[in-house]
Parts: C-alpha cells; structure tokens; sequence
C-alpha cells in the first residue's frame, strides 16, 4: 500500500521492535502487513493489507444464554441473544480476547503536541495501551505527546463480518496523524467467513435429544457405535443440520500458527429462528455466532434456507479457497443470506435446482467424499436410475422395506406401476441437469462420481394425527418428489474417512452392496446407521439430523 509519510529509522527501534541497522526508511505505524502474526520492522517493505478479524465470539463467556433467552419468543430472544458478543462492548476480555485483535505499533517519532489516530470505517474499534490497560478509542481518539515521542502499542478489534461488499468490502484504513500536517497509514482487511468442507475431520458432532421419539434410541446407537461421539442438544429442532451452517474465520499468529475462530452461521429463516438456538450456548472463547436478519418476505419458502440447503465444494484448481454450492431456483434462497454467502468469495457461488424436490436441498442428491483423482474429492450422487436396474435383478415377490415399520409393494408390483417408473425417471433428469452443472463448475468427469441407488416418490400425505412433522408439511406445495428408500448419499462424514450412510431398506442388503461396490476404491469406510423410523420416514435422513463443526478449509486462507 502507498503511505503518505516515511521517516528514517535510527538503529534501535522500540516499542517491541527489534534492532535493526537500516538505511531504508521505514514507516511510523505498522500493522502485520507480511501476514506473520506480529507488527514490527519486516512489515514495512510489504504492500499487502493486514489482516483482522471479525470478534464475534465471547471469549469470557459472558453471553451465555438463560432459559429466558433459549425459550423466549421470537424474534426478540434470537436479537438479544446475537447482539452480545467480545465487539459488543469496549472493553478486552482477557488475554484470549486480546489474541483475537490485530497488532498495530506506533514508532517513536520527535514531536511537539498531541496526535491523533483514527479507522475510516465504524466496522471496527481501536485500543491503546496507557498504563497497563487496554482502552477503547472507539474508531479514532487523541494520542498525547509522550505516547507520538515514546511510541505506542495498538489493537484493532473487527466488529463484524463482511455481509454486503456494496456496504463495507471488509477494508479499513487506519492513520495516525501528527502535528504540523504529517500523517502515516496502514491498511487491513477482515477475515472472510469460509464454509467448511466435508474432507475435513469433524471436531464436534452434535445431534438433538428427542426421547420417546419412535426409532431415536436406534438412530442414536448407531451413530455413537460409528465412532462419532455425539453431543446431544436439547430437544427443540430435530433437524440441526437445518439451523446453522458451521465455517471460521482466521488471521495470521504468531509463529506462523494461524489464529482461527469458528462461526456458526444460523440460517436465515422466519420458522426457524426460534429454534436451534443450542447454537448461541456454543458460543465462547474462539466460537461465534452469526445471526442474519431475513429479507422481511415471509410469503418465501423458507425450506431452501434451511443450511441443509448449503454445503461447499472442496479447494480445488482456480478456487482455493472452495466454492458454496446449494439449491436455489423460483423457491428462492433468502438474497440477503446469499449476498452474505457470496461477500466472503472471491469465486461465485455453484447454484443448481432443487426446485422439484420437496424439501429443496442440495445434500438430497449430492455429498462430497474424498478419492483417488486429480482433485482428491468427488460427488457422490442419488442415483434412481440405477436403484430401478438393481429392482429389476432382484427377487421379484420380495417386499419393498419388508423390516421396517412401513413396508412396501412387492419389486414386481412397484416396476409394474407407470407412476413408480415415472417419478423415479424424472428425478434421475432432473439429477442430470444438476450434475451437468456440477461437471462443468469443477472439472470433474462423470467417470469420477460415485453412484448409488436411491428410489424417489412423491411425498406422503400430511399425518392427520399430528406429531413431529415432516419436512414437506412444512414447506412444499405442488408435485415435489421425496426419497422412497433411504437416501444413501444423505449420511454424514466423520474422521478417518468413515461414512455413516442410513440403511437404505430396499430389498434385503441389495442397495449397501451397490454402494460397498460402488466406492471401492476410495478411501472411505461405510458404516450403516438405522434411521428409517426416526427420519426417514420424516423425510430427512443423518445428514439433517446432526450437524458438526469442522477442521478449517483452509486455515492459513491468505497463502492460498
């Protein structure tokens, strides 16, 4: 960056700076411009911005939820419960929320009366060390004499995420002013909020307790036997996956280690803003949360906004950093949510059609998995085509489902029915379309993907009964398609390549054998988990009913 002032160094610099012999001279305030995680004499050669983050978390947990708040009414609870957060005040909460500020260092320099300091944006606040103490100089205050001759040391607090570039593209400029018109100046950026990926190891996977519901005991035991480890939350939201959506954000320390805080961005929906809100009981040192307030349309299906809706693709040539990909067609994702999502990138989002599906997300049809190619991931997809191949091979009496709680038609009846054929044809165009999407964005060949049998049909009708509802009662109307046997690709990653995928109860083990065979090769481990009473037949499937926090996509995202 240009500066408008440089002035000569002598050989010992203070304030934290090493000596140094020099004849370049070298600026009178510094930031971490080389991106090393200190400010000090090596950033003055270097033009690129500083990096900051956002300080959303709350690092003395002070913002811990009541029961008011978790069960308050909406939107009220939601509003009060994300205002409060380490940038909410003007105070330093302890040496961890000191780590979460950019260093800035002011060089001693000969003057006569005080200076001034100031940021060009109200998006992030200033401290100056005095006697010990940290004090706020909210986006700009006097520095006195002693402090321009002594030198000084200097935070700056980022005090929210970028959510439109239009408004605020995440650059600040800060500038020290000094007596008789001289002046100095650096700039910084903020982190960008990048979404995690499913190639990366989870270091939390939560669940919600929901005793008494019909097949929750089974689905729990199978998923704590695949050596997921499960926090369970409270028992408002069965599907968690569709409350937030897990990323980070990170900047340079010291060391080289950067520094890296979670952000779990909540989904921006009128029917779910009171829910999941075991979210904001997350938050703490190093974990924030991300409240995006909705358009004000409440006529929009809200179901696409749902996070289960909103998954990233992998770093790959040309987009280091990944790329969001979810459905949004005439259902719409909120575009306040969207312009939020796409402030963070460099790359476009990958936008494809879930329109024909009644719950409208993109993790119905497609999962990342790691693989032996070029990339070192690829898709694994919904396939009805080939789940109507494997029928027609396949024990003509045999019952669909026959060990569940709702069997089906027998295989010849079902591949009798126009209707059957039909839909199924249709999802797999449908799929088709996507895939021609995903294809041309990544690069991938369609040998690459993994394919494996999923049946699709149209919804069930609403349960005149009540209980807990289905994805469609709440959202769809018109001709939607659902999955008919469980939803293979709708499972979720865990560490060391294991996938627990739910138990797909077509006929016999006919479909586990088409998936074990179809990922041979990959380094992946299938473990089967019940969920056909708990969610399948709720229309969702273990990817909607957990969720997790992730190792970072990129961490050190400002090499990439």
């Amino acid at each position: 960056m240009r500066r408008s002032l440089s002035l000569a160094i002598a050989a010992t610099l203070t304030v934290g700076l090493a000596p140094v012999a020099t004849a370049v001279p070298l600026p009178l305030l510094l930031a971490d411009s080389n991106r090393d995680g200190v400010a000090d004499f090596r950033d003055a050669g270097s033009r690129q911005d500083a990096i900051f983050l956002p300080n959303l978390d709350d690092s003395a947990r002070r913002c811990v939820p009541t029961e008011a708040d978790l069960y308050g009414p909406a939107p009220a609870a939601d509003v009060r419960m994300a205002a409060c957060n380490d940038a909410a005040d003007e105070v330093v909460n302890g040496d961890e929320d000191l780590k979460d500020l950019a260093p800035l260092v002011l060089r001693p320099a000969k003057v006569s009366g005080p200076g001034r300091i100031s940021a060009d944006t109200d998006k992030v606040r200033l401290f100056v060390l005095r006697d010990g103490q940290w004090i706020s100089l909210g986006t700009g205050g006097e520095l006195s004499e002693q402090e321009l001759r002594h030198g000084a040391q200097l935070r700056l607090e980022g005090r929210d995420i970028v959510r439109d570039r239009a408004a605020w593209n995440g650059r600040v400029t800060v500038t020290v002013s000094l007596p008789r018109g001289r002046s100095d100046s650096v700039r910084l950026r903020v982190a960008p909020v990048l979404l995690q990926n499913d190639l990366r190891a989870p270091t939390m996977v939560v669940t919600s307790r929901l005793e008494g519901t019909p097949g929750y005991r089974d689905f729990l035991g199978g998923l704590k036997a695949t050596g997921a480890d499960p926090q369970i939350w409270g028992d408002a939201e069965i599907w968690i996956q569709d409350t937030a959506e897990p990323a980070t954000a990170a900047m340079p320390g010291p060391g080289g280690v950067p520094r890296v805080m979670r952000v779990a961005l909540k989904a921006p929906n009128y029917d779910r803003r009171g829910r999941g809100r075991e979210w904001f009981g997350q938050r703490g040192p190093g974990v924030a949360i991300v409240q995006t307030p909705p358009s004000g349309d409440t006529t929009r299906d809200f179901s696409v906004n749902s996070t289960g809706n909103l998954e990233s693709l992998p770093p790959y040539p040309g987009h280091p950093l990944g790329r969001p990909f979810y459905g949004s067609a005439k259902r719409e994702v909120d575009p306040v949510f969207q312009t939020l999502l796409k402030s963070q990138y460099d790359s476009p989002p990958v936008i494809i059609d879930t329109d024909w599906l009644a719950v409208g997300h993109v993790d119905e049809t497609l999962h990342v998995i790691p693989a032996a190619n070029r990339l070192g991931w690829t898709l694994m997809v919904a396939d009805p085509r080939l789940a109507v191949k494997l029928l027609r091979g396949a024990d003509q009496d045999a019952r669909l489902h026959s060990d569940t709680s709702t069997p089906g038609r027998t295989v010849r009846e079902n591949l009798a029915d126009p209707v059957f054929l039909a839909n199924n044809e249709e999802a797999a165009g449908h799929i088709d379309r996507q895939l021609a999407i995903m294809l041309r964005e990544t690069g991938l060949r369609d040998s690459d993907l993994v394919r494996v049998p999923v049946l699709f049909g149209e919804p069930a009708p609403p349960d005149p009964e009540g209980g807990t509802p289905t994805q469609t009662t709440r959202y769809a109307a018109g001709k939607t398609l659902v999955a008919a046997s469980a939803d293979i690709v709708n499972g979720i990653s865990l560490s060391g390549g294991v996938l627990a995928l739910p138990r797909p109860h077509a006929v016999d083990d006919l479909f586990e054998r088409a998936t074990e065979q179809a990922l041979r090769g990959h380094p992946v481990t299938v473990r089967w988990v019940e969920d056909w009473d708990y969610l399948h037949t709720r229309e969702g499937e273990i990817h909607c009913g957990t969720n997790a926090f992730r190792e970072p996509t990129v961490a050190a995202w400002w090499r990439s």
